[in-house]
C-alpha cells in the first residue's frame, strides 16, 4: 500500500503531524463496522501517552487499538498458532524477538491480508527505536496497509549513525522533515538541545529555561533538586530523569533518599525546601524480577510446582492474579502442576496487563530513566547525571538530549563531579 514518514528532532510534532495525516486519510478511506485504527509503539510509556491523546479531544476521531509492538506480535502469533506450527516456527512465550520474527513470517505468508481488514491503518510513533524482528514485523505490514510513522535518528539510544528502521523506510518512501520546534520556546533549551545534535559543547553560562551544575556530593544535588521542586512544583509536572536505573548508581540513590529525608537551608535556616518523596517508575523486567524472588522460584529447582501451593504463595506475594491463574489451571484445565517456566511468562503478562491498564499516575513529581521518559513530556525535567555511565560518548549526548528534550519550561543537568572537571568533558563539550 504505502508508508508516509515524518521525520524530525523532539518538540518537532511529529505525533501531531502523525494524526493529522491520519484524520485526512480517513476522510478519504472511512473505516467500516468493526474496523480499527492500530497504533504502535516500542515502551510502554510511549504507548500510554499515545492512547491518551488518540482518544482525547485531539485525537484521530476513529476505533484505535494501541499496543506495543511485542504485544501486537504475541496477539498475531496466538490468533495464527496453527500456522505457526505448520511453519516450524514456535516460538517461547518469553522470547519476544522469536515471537515478533514469528509474526513477521505470518505476514508475509497470509496474515497480512486478515491485518489489513481490520486495521486497515496503521500508526507508528517513534520508529527509529524500532530494531531487527520489529523492523520485519513493519516490513511484513507495509505492503497490506496504509502506515503512517514518526521518527528521530538521533533519539536512537544505541548510538548507531545509521538507524536501521529509518533506513529501511527511506527505501519505500521519501520521509517528510520536520525542522520547527514547538514543544518550548525557551531559548536555553533549544540552544542546549541544537548544541547535543551537531555535536557542539554546551554553554555553561545560565540561560533561559536550562542549567547545569556540577555536585561534588549528594547533599548538594539533593539540596538544589529541592530548591527547584519549590519553585518549579507550582508549574506543573517534575521529572527527575537519569540516564541509568537507580540500582547502578550510587550517585542516584543517594542523591533520591537525599531528597526524600532532608529539608534544604537557607544560610539563616528562615526558608525551607523538602523533603520530597520521589517514587521511582520500575520497568517491567524490575517488576517481573520482583514478583520472581517472592515467589522464590530461583530456589525451587527449577521443576514444577503444584498448583496448590502456587495459589499459596502467589497470595502471600500478594499476586492475585497469579493466584486466579493458578486456580484455573486447576479446576478449568484439570492440572495438578505447572512448570516454572510457565509461571515466569504469566507473571510477565501480569506485569505488562498491569502497566497496560493502569490508571495515568496524578504525581506531579516523577522520576524514571531516559528509556522511560521517551515520547513524554513534563513542564520541568531535573537530570541526574552519575559519574558512570556505560556508553560511548555519541550514545551519551543522545541520552542527555532525549533527558533535556522531555522539558518545556525548565531544564536543570546535576552532574555527580568530585573533581570538579567533568563539565569539560563530553558529552558537554
Amino acid at each position: 500500500m504505502s508508508l508516509v514518514l515524518f521525520e524530525g528532532a523532539a518538540g518537532t510534532g511529529k505525533t501531531t503531524q502523525l494524526f493529522a495525516s491520519a484524520r485526512l486519510h480517513l476522510q478519504d478511506y472511512a473505516l467500516t463496522d468493526g474496523q480499527k485504527v492500530l497504533a504502535l509503539t516500542k515502551y510502554h510509556g510511549s504507548r500510554k501517552r499515545l492512547t491518551a491523546r488518540l482518544t482525547g479531544p485531539d485525537g484521530i476521531g476513529a476505533p484505535v487499538s494501541c499496543m506495543t509492538i511485542d504485544s501486537f506480535a504475541s496477539m498475531l502469533v496466538h490468533r495464527w498458532r496453527g500456522l505457526v506450527q505448520h511453519f516450524g516456527l514456535a516460538p517461547k512465550q518469553v522470547d519476544f524477538q522469536a515471537t515478533t520474527s514469528a509474526a513477521a513470517c505470518l505476514l508475509r505468508e497470509g496474515a497480512g491480508s486478515w491485518i489489513a481488514s481490520s486495521f486497515p491503518l496503521v500508526l507508528v510513533d517513534e520508529m527509529q527505536d524500532c530494531q531487527g524482528a520489529e523492523i520485519e514485523l513493519l516490513a511484513g505490514l507495509e505492503p497490506h496497509v496504509h502506515c503512517i510513522a514518526g521518527a528521530d535518528t538521533f533519539q536512537d539510544l544505541t548510538g548507531n549513525l545509521e538507524n536501521e528502521a529509518i533506513t529501511w523506510a527511506c527505501g519505500v518512501s521519501t520521509p517528510t522533515p520536520l525542522t520547527k520546534v514547538y514543544r518550548t520556546r525557551q531559548s536555553g533549551l533549544l540552544n542546549a538541545a541544537l548544541a547535543l545534535r551537531v555535536g557542539e559543547g554546551l554553554c555553561l553560562d545560565r540561560a533561559p529555561g536550562f542549567d547545569i551544575m556540577s555536585a561534588p556530593a549528594a547533599s548538594m544535588a539533593g539540596a538544589n533538586i529541592n530548591w527547584k521542586i519549590k519553585s518549579w512544583g507550582r508549574y506543573g509536572q517534575i521529572a527527575v530523569i537519569s540516564p541509568t536505573t537507580r540500582q547502578r548508581s550510587p550517585f542516584v540513590v543517594n542523591v533520591t533518599r537525599w531528597v526524600g529525608e532532608n529539608a534544604a537551608k537557607t544560610s539563616r535556616g528562615t526558608e525551607t525546601a523538602g523533603p520530597y518523596r520521589l517514587d521511582w517508575e520500575s520497568g517491567d523486567e524490575e517488576a517481573a524480577e520482583a514478583y520472581e524472588a517472592a515467589l522464590d522460584l530461583d530456589n525451587r529447582g527449577g521443576g514444577p510446582v503444584s498448583c496448590i501451593e502456587l495459589q499459596s504463595i502467589a497470595i502471600d506475594a500478594g499476586i492475585r492474579e497469579l493466584e486466579e491463574w493458578s486456580r484455573r489451571q486447576r479446576f478449568l484445565k484439570g492440572r495438578e502442576t505447572v512448570a516454572a517456566e510457565e509461571i515466569r511468562y504469566e507473571i510477565h503478562q501480569i506485569v505488562r496487563r498491569r502497566r497496560v491498564f493502569a490508571d495515568s499516575r496524578s504525581d506531579r513529581r516523577f522520576a524514571l530513566t531516559v528509556h522511560q521518559a521517551k515520547n513524554r513530556e513534563f513542564e520541568s525535567v531535573i537530570v541526574l547525571w552519575p559519574l558512570q555511565i556505560r556508553s560511548d560518548p555519541e550514545q551519551q549526548r543522545r541520552l542527555l538530549y532525549n533527558a533535556i528534550t522531555r522539558a518545556k519550561l525548565n531544564a536543570l543537568v546535576i552532574v555527580e563531579d568530585p573533581k570538579r572537571n567533568r563539565l569539560g568533558a563530553p558529552p558537554f563539550t
